[in-house]
């Protein structure tokens, strides 16, 4: 019997938390793709910029044959894309796929409608802050929505191909590199040298947000701290890092270049904001040991990101 309650117990904690997890990729891809809607019919669109991707397209497309607003062509040329997203990247990702390019869809349909969103509230002003702020609200949805292992459609879906791929290039960079052409046609299709360039300034500073934020957000990251120290240091050191940041540390015997001493390496992966609690640590065990600290894009295993995570 009170197995039984226990089983009951933990399916019904199962199923709350999946029903919350659900809620919230949900709101976060809302917000995303709301955010990425705003920048585009309110920032980019008025003033003339196309900053790549099936977006950009649609925005050039809307130009030549003012029949379809952009909002309608985005999904129209997205279906594609959508069709081959299914066999290389899997149903789940597919779907939260549809769900953040029908919301964008939508949503750019409705904020470029006069009757909802009065053209005086379309920023036309200072194409360069049009730039500015199209380009960090458009990235930080484009951000949040990658965060979710989805994608607005469009390229994004290219350089999250190509991600899984060649992982060792930011999806932010590969986005940049995919978006170029469609940057290239906006100074043939508006008969402006400046559009482009401000579309350049766009694709920049969505690249640095969204490779800001999925920094931030992925569990994935933090910095990698190498602790060279005399061996007796060893125990005192791995002891204070357990206790305070519940860190593990690899060790590796090593030996002074100069002194020709048996020394100790350990080698511990930390967040961010754990560097200086590991500082103070080596200093209050070993004044003069030798620190090293670098980026850790990616880390794996127990603590940080699931296998089943990074293999999806």
């Amino acid at each position: 019997m009170k197995k039984n309650k226990r089983k009951s117990k933990i399916k019904k904690r199962i199923t709350r938390k999946s029903v919350f997890n659900f809620f919230k990729e949900i709101i976060i891809l809302t917000i995303g793709s709301l955010l990425y809607s705003i920048s585009i019919a309110i920032f980019i669109d008025p003033n003339n910029m196309a900053p790549g991707g099936v977006t950009g397209i649609a925005i050039l497309v809307n130009k030549l044959f003012p029949v379809l607003n952009t909002g309608i062509l985005v999904l129209i040329l997205n279906l594609p894309l959508l069709i081959w997203a299914t066999i290389g990247l899997g149903f789940k990702f597919l779907a939260k796929t549809i769900y953040s390019t029908i919301v964008t869809s939508v949503a750019i349909t409705f904020f470029e409608n006069p009757y909802v969103i009065p053209a005086q509230f379309c920023y036309k002003q200072d194409p360069l802050l049009a730039a500015l702020f199209g380009g960090v609200i458009g990235g930080a949805g484009l951000a949040l929505v990658l965060t979710r292992n989805a994608t607005t459609g469009g390229t994004d879906i290219v350089a999250r191909m190509a991600n899984k791929s060649f992982p060792h290039f930011s999806v932010g960079k590969l986005l940049l590199g995919v978006d170029g052409m469609v940057v290239l046609a906006s100074a043939f299709v508006f008969q402006s040298v400046e559009s482009p360039m401000y579309s350049i300034i766009v694709l920049f500073i969505y690249t640095k947000v969204i490779d800001g934020i999925m920094y931030i957000a992925d569990s994935g990251t933090g910095k990698i701290m190498f602790i060279v120290t005399k061996l007796e240091n060893e125990n005192a050191i791995k002891k204070l890092i357990f206790e305070k940041i519940d860190r593990s540390v690899t060790v590796f015997e090593s030996r002074g270049g100069y002194s020709n001493a048996d020394m100790v390496t350990l080698m511990c992966a930390v967040k961010p904001n754990q560097v200086n609690t590991v500082y103070r640590i080596v200093r209050m065990v070993d004044e003069k040991a030798f620190t090293v600290v670098s980026d850790a894009h990616e880390v794996t295993g127990e603590g940080w990101r699931e296998w089943s995570n990074r293999l999806e």
